[in-house]
């Protein structure tokens, strides 16, 4: 199933477009209501170079240009095991209210790079959130191209488990900064794991005191890849990409056109932002 974009300006058949704004939230736009835990994982740096001490697993070079292999990504997260064996049991790849996905690599995660790389001599960019980070693959080739170029780059890679971000998110920053200085790319990370919609009360309020986070909690942009698998899902993205872009800033939202047995996709977003005030470009 061919993935689709947003520009929100992300087009996957065919050419892509240049990017393109999107309408920024107004005063009155939707608030948030808080429905779960979020918190801020403290320590990054730690963290960094406690993993860097470790052998990681064997990765694999994702192409994305004739010239040169562009990500790694770790092959296996190493992780509980309870997961995968509960997953497996119920033969599915996400188990509502408990684990959201992030230890498999979705497609539009790729794609979503794809159209980033094509775009990456205009990537000048200081505050960035990546939804629903898994993998975390779009926000570490964001980080890189930022900390390579002496581009102020901050990246907020965000997730519903905590674990996604310590088991498979930070290996893969590590895999695609080989080189360059741990501690100054974890100076630009905040990782933030829990509830969406709790995570944007907290940014919206001003409730932390990172320097990587914008003080007013809006990005210049917003990445997501399949963050729109079911029409209430739809709606926090949409909800999200409304109250936390700044004014000039760019949202790219990758999503299948149909989730089958899920109910969300390309229209459930649509039919989502025209209720949030949010316009989209894309196919």
């Amino acid at each position: 199933m061919a993935g689709e974009g947003f520009t929100f300006s992300f087009a996957l058949d065919g050419a892509a477009p240049a990017p393109a704004s999107a309408d920024a939230a107004s005063p009155t736009a939707p608030k948030e209501k808080a429905t779960g835990n979020f918190d801020f994982i403290e320590n990054v740096a730690a963290l960094m170079r406690e993993e860097a001490t470790q052998q990681l697993k064997s990765s694999v070079a994702l192409t994305f240009s004739d010239a040169e292999p562009l990500l790694k990504v770790r092959n296996q997260a190493q992780t509980d095991e309870a997961i995968y064996d509960e997953l497996e049991r119920q033969g599915t790849d996400i188990i509502p209210g408990t684990y959201e996905g992030g230890l498999k690599l979705w497609e539009c995660s790729l794609d979503l790079c794809r159209y980033i790389w094509k775009q990456r001599d205009h990537l000048k960019i200081e505050y960035v959130l990546e939804l629903g980070c898994g993998h975390g693959l779009p926000g570490c080739l964001i980080l890189r191209n930022g900390v390579q170029n002496d581009i102020p780059t901050n990246v907020l890679f965000a997730d519903f488990n905590g674990f996604v971000l310590k088991d498979v998110t930070l290996p893969n920053i590590l895999l695609n900064i080989d080189g360059l200085s741990i501690e100054k790319v974890a100076n630009s990370v905040v990782f933030g794991a829990g509830d969406w919609l709790e995570m944007g009360r907290r940014l919206e309020g001003g409730q932390h005191d990172l320097p990587a986070l914008p003080r007013d909690g809006r990005f210049d942009l917003l990445l997501a890849a399949e963050t729109t698998y079911t029409a209430e899902a739809s709606e926090d993205t949409a909800l999200l990409l409304a109250n936390h872009l700044a004014i000039d800033g760019v949202g790219l939202v990758a999503t299948k056109r149909y989730y089958f047995g899920c109910g969300g996709g390309s229209d459930a977003f649509r039919k989502a932002s025209a209720t949030k005030q949010v316009s989209i470009e894309g196919s």
